[in-house]
Order: structure tokens, then C-alpha cells, then sequence
């Protein structure tokens, strides 16, 4: 827990909150939705818009699990089978494979010294986060944990920013996290899009719909591997600063192409406007068709998660300027993400502002070490 009073970071992270609040807003739009998803779950069929294809009732033989991702894989539906719904097609594609860099960033930050012992350790606490998430609105989710994480887990006092022992993430554990995120997320996810057959794709997002599992189980693995073979080789490990931030750049860089390769993909073939492709046009009332409702409510999810992503990471390197580690105008970083957002895509700005975070700290704890 922080040393200062709850009043101030709590105060400082409470507009990450009004994320929360805006999303479930959005929810309220979903009972048009629910009658369309209903009717398609018992009929096992989706239709829309001249698209047809059969949808699986069950698939890992555990009723309760099965019944719940039913209904989740049928909504996906209309996200995946284009084009029955272009705009939900382009926009989930880009949000959904961009989601992978706050799950490798998620990743990375659960493996930091400062965060052992609590909620927020290891794969154990994306899994509480991820896979909730399939069910309930990530929007909703993320807020709160961002806010959580920042007030019981956040590198303020100052103090912290120069401690090993706190800002330190193993290389080992650094080094597991692409191949989570590769055969976790990556591996289910783009035949869900791409697979020429609609049941194929239907049948791959049952399979990533449990992405944090299999990537968690993926992660320890790895490490397990990893140790092994350090053990069994004699390499020496460099310090966690050194290897550590060398390993996440590496790890950060390939998600980053993959961003910036799907966002320019996305941009070069949809048939749909970018304002129309990732703004939400209804807040007041809600859209009178279900399908647009689905994808209104997917809008939302993309801007409140990454809002709040984003206000996070805001947050930190506000704790790094208040320490004097940072001495870069706001108006610099917050141009420099707005044109990087245009670019490449809001989820590989996340990725670069986490990554110069990451070489800030790594500067502090170097130089605290060669003063010390």
C-alpha cells in the first residue's frame, strides 16, 4: 500500500472510473441485443445481412462453462463472419489484436518485485482480470483494475523508483511473455478472422475465448523451460534492468508490428469510414437494430479500455515527473501519442509510452545503483 493517504491517489485516479460509468451506460442499450443473441444461441444458426452459418451449442463438455460461452461465441459472431456486419468485422479486428499489447503489458507488469504478495502477482491476476472479461465488458473491468493496481501497486514514493528490489521484473519471466501472448491470443485469434471456412472461425473463438488460461499456462511453462535450460547452460543472467528491458523491447516491438500491420490493414480495406469505424454514434438513445446495438457496444468497450489503459499509464508518468525523473512537457508526450494514435494505432502508442516509461525507471535504478 502507498505511504501517503488514500485521499490522493485515489482522488488522482478516480476519472479512470468514469470509464466504468460511460461503459455501463453503453450495457443499457443491450436488451434488443439479447432477443437477437437468444435467437440465435437455440436455433444454432447465425443470419445477418445474407450471412449464414451453423453455431456450436458446446464444446469443452463442462455445461455451465459451455452454456456461458455460447451465448459469447454467438455475439462474436457477427464480429467474425464478415461481411455480415463490416463495421464490427473492422473495428473488433483492430481493437481484439491490439488488446493482445495490454495483455503483454498486463503480463510483464504482474512479474514486478514490487507487486509479490499481493493480488496483482504473475498470470494469476490477468486471469482474474481476462477472462471475466469475455463475459462482462472489459470496459467495465479495466477501469476498476487500473484504479486498483495504481492505488496499492503505483511506483509512487519516489523512493520506489529507484529500488531494484520494487521496479524489477526477471528476464526469465520477461522472456516467457511472447510466447503467452503468441500461442495464447495470437494462435486463436487470427483464424477466428481469417480462416476461410465461417465454422472454422466460429469454432477458433471458442478455443480463444479462454485465452487467459492457455496463455497463463503457456507463461509458466515457459518460465519453467526457461529456468531449466539457464540452470543446465551456466549462462549468467544479466541484471534486471539491463536484460529485462532489452527482452520487453524485443517482446513489445514484435506485438507493435503486429498492431500497426493489422491497424494499416484494417485501414487500407474497410469499406467504412474511420470516425463511423471506432466512434459509438448513440449515448442518449439506443439503436433500434440489435446488430448495431452489438456493435455499438464494442465501440464502447475499445474506447473505455484503452481510455482507461492509457489514463494509467498517464498517471505513472506523472509519479515520474513528480520524482523529477521525467522532465518532458505534457504537451510533447501527449502530441507525440496523438500522432503515433493516427499512425499506427491507439494500441501501439500504448505499447510505446509503456516501453519509455520502462526506460525511464530502468535510468533511475541504474544511476541509484553506480551513485550507491
Amino acid at each position: 500500500m502507498p505511504d501517503n493517504t488514500f485521499t490522493s491517489p485515489a482522488l488522482r485516479a478516480a476519472p479512470l472510473l468514469l470509464f466504468t460509468a460511460i461503459m455501463l451506460r453503453a450495457l443499457t442499450f443491450t436488451e434488443l441485443m439479447e432477443t437477437f443473441i437468444e435467437d440465435m444461441r437455440s436455433s444454432r444458426r447465425f443470419s445477418l445481412h445474407g450471412v449464414e452459418a451453423p453455431l456450436l451449442a458446446s464444446f469443452y463438455r463442462l455445461p455451465a462453462l459451455d452454456y456461458l460461452l455460447s451465448y459469447t461465441t454467438a455475439a462474436f459472431a457477427q464480429l467474425q463472419l464478415y461481411p455480415a456486419d463490416p463495421g464490427s468485422y473492422w473495428q473488433s479486428l483492430v481493437f481484439l489484436t491490439e488488446y493482445a499489447g495490454v495483455y503483454a503489458v498486463l503480463l510483464l507488469e504482474s512479474c514486478r518485485a514490487l507487486n509479490r504478495g499481493t493480488f496483482f502477482q504473475f498470470a494469476f491476476s490477468t486471469i482474474l482480470l481476462f477472462l471475466p472479461g469475455q463475459f462482462i465488458p472489459i470496459g467495465i473491468l479495466g477501469p476498476i483494475y487500473f484504479f486498483s493496481y495504481y492505488y496499492y501497486c503505483s511506483l509512487s514514493p519516489p523512493r520506489k523508483l529507484t529500488c531494484p528490489e520494487a521496479t524489477a521484473i526477471s528476464p526469465i519471466h520477461a522472456a516467457a511473455v511472447l510466447p503467452a501472448v503468441a500461442l495464447g491470443y495470437y494462435l486463436p485469434h487470427f483464424p477466428g478472422y481469417f480462416h476461410d471456412d465461417y465454422v472454422s472461425r466460429h469454432w477458433w473463438n471458442w478455443i480463444w475465448q479462454l485465452y487467459p488460461i492457455w496463455g497463463s499456462i503457456v507463461f509458466f511453462v515457459s518460465t519453467k523451460v526457461l529456468v531449466a535450460v539457464v540452470a543446465e547452460s551456466g549462462i549468467r543472467q544479466a541484471s534486471p534492468s539491463t536484460g529485462t528491458n532489452s527482452i520487453t523491447k524485443a517482446t513489445l516491438g514484435v506485438v507493435a508490428l503486429v498492431n500497426t500491420a493489422t491497424f494499416w490493414y484494417t485501414m487500407r480495406n474497410a469499406e467504412v469510414p474511420v470516425v463511423e469505424l471506432f466512434i459509438p454514434a448513440y449515448f442518449a438513445s439506443p439503436p433500434a437494430e440489435p446488430h448495431v446495438v452489438m456493435r455499438t457496444i464494442i465501440q464502447y468497450d475499445y474506447l473505455c479500455s484503452f481510455g482507461a489503459t492509457m489514463l494509467w499509464l498517464c498517471l505513472s508518468i506523472r509519479d515520474l515527473k513528480a520524482a523529477g525523473s521525467v522532465r518532458v512537457p505534457w504537451v510533447v508526450i501527449l502530441g507525440v501519442t496523438v500522432v503515433v494514435c493516427g499512425v499506427c494505432g491507439l494500441g501501439t502508442a500504448i505499447l510505446l509510452l509503456w516501453a519509455w516509461r520502462e526506460d525511464v525507471l530502468a535510468r533511475e535504478v541504474d544511476g541509484s545503483q553506480k551513485d550507491g
